[in-house]
């Protein structure tokens, strides 16, 4: 539901419902739970186009850790963690050019090759 309010442009209805979700993981799976941190990068990703971008980072940053202690540096949803930190990086760099944000986000990329290699 909420990618599908996302998808509508209804993002604070999105950002809502990720919340609940994530809310309602946390207390019925196990600790560090792989769809857990689904949930969390679902919603940084709707706070990325919020434009809310330390939330996002920091969402995306939690969800990317679960993953790899849940499923390991070089798994697919993990890299896709990456893609997505990567992503947000480029779009604050792009609000805010002199910050730094482009940086980050090599930063990204590079722990991304590592992992593949």
């Amino acid at each position: 539901m909420a990618s599908l309010r996302r998808s509508q442009g209804r993002f604070d209805e999105a950002e809502s419902l990720n919340a609940e979700t994530i809310a309602r993981a946390r207390r019925t799976l196990p600790e560090g739970h792989p769809s857990t941190a689904d949930y969390i990068l679902q919603r940084a990703y709707t706070l990325r186009f919020m434009r809310r971008f330390q939330e996002a980072a920091t969402g995306y940053q939690e969800g990317h850790a679960m993953l790899v202690a849940s499923l390991g540096s070089a798994h697919p949803r993990t890299l896709q963690a990456i893609d997505h930190l990567s992503a947000l990086y480029d779009m604050w760099h792009e609000a805010e050019p002199d910050e730094g944000h482009d940086q980050r986000a090599a930063q990204w990329r590079e722990r991304r090759a590592a992992a593949v290699r």
